[in-house]
């Protein structure tokens, strides 16, 4: 994982266990051409559909009166580009899904359709280079999305 510290190579079970609480990491996986080119090349994975469900119940437990088609999938920009991601809401709380997401420091980018949002580092990221280097909202999305 190019987001790791160390860059460790991992096979793929040990990757995502590593990663079970990393879901804006960009894992690089190995792409064997050796039938067309006797090589290969690393690609960019991202981890949905793996580590896929984030839940407000700690430790990423899910609420007892859910069940897992209750998820839904979102975008979600964070620092590392745009990652396809799902939440399962929790039913027990009596919370709007809005307000669960503000509790796992992500920012919905409407309260009624929930499918587009915002990392709150990405957030303070866009800020920054906004208040120091005069950098629109635009640039930045497109140069994050060009991450991706």
């Amino acid at each position: 994982c190019t987001h790791c510290f160390g860059q460790r190579i991992l096979c793929a079970s040990c990757l995502l266990d590593s990663h079970q609480y990393l879901l804006f990491h960009w894992p690089e996986v190995w792409v064997d051409c050796s039938h067309l080119y006797n090589d290969g090349f690393l690609q960019w994975k991202d981890m949905f559909p793996h580590v896929t469900v984030i839940s407000r119940e700690p430790p990423w437990a899910f609420c007892p009166q859910t069940h897992e088609n209750d998820a839904f999938q979102m975008s979600i920009l964070h620092t590392t580009g745009q990652h396809t991601v799902a939440f399962r809401p929790c039913a027990c709380s009596g919370t709007e899904i809005w307000q669960q997401l503000l509790g796992v420091d992500i920012f919905p980018a409407t309260e009624k359709s929930l499918q587009s949002s915002f990392t709150f580092e990405v957030l303070r990221h866009q800020r920054c280079f906004n208040l120091r280097a005069n950098t629109s909202l635009k640039e930045y999305y497109d140069a994050l999305v060009g991450l991706t």
